[in-house]
């Protein structure tokens, strides 16, 4: 067996009430869990539109940039992940302030005992974090291990 890795951009839309009391005025009869389902086509168009790329939707969010091509170095992974969105900082906060969704970078890696491989390494490079904390998009590293 060998390693194996995936990384993608989550956006997720925020169910929190107090956040999203202004959507709740306008949409009298909506619960915070429905918020999800009246905005996905104008996120989606959103997306299209200011980024060109196109987002799969997954159950309750969107999939962005996923990257299953392994390679030990996770930084490359990323960088692949995030090439449509680098540099697109400011569209990313309207993004999610317009919408009120979160936007998370997903690292998950598997790691296999049976192999000889060298392990992923798991350190993201500073320009990457730099990139993450102007956009205010945060990353989640899960890991299992076979």
């Amino acid at each position: 067996m060998k390693h194996t890795c995936k990384t993608y951009l989550s956006i997720n839309f925020d169910f929190d009430e107090q956040k999203n009391i202004s959507f709740l005025k306008e949409k009298k009869e909506c619960s915070p869990e429905e918020l999800g389902i009246i905005n996905k086509s104008k996120v989606e168009k959103y997306i299209k539109d200011e980024f060109v790329i196109v987002a799969i939707w997954k159950r309750h969010h969107f999939v962005v940039g996923f990257n299953d091509e392994y390679n030990v170095d996770v930084n490359e992974m990323i960088r692949i992940t995030l090439k449509d969105i680098l540099g697109k900082e400011d569209k990313i906060r309207k993004l999610q302030e317009k919408f009120s969704v979160d936007i998370v970078l997903e690292i998950i890696p598997y790691i296999s005992k049976d192999t000889n491989m060298p392990y992923q390494l798991l350190s993201i490079d500073d320009d990457i974090i730099a990139f993450l904390h102007k956009a205010n998009v945060g990353y989640d590293i899960d890991y299992y291990i076979n």
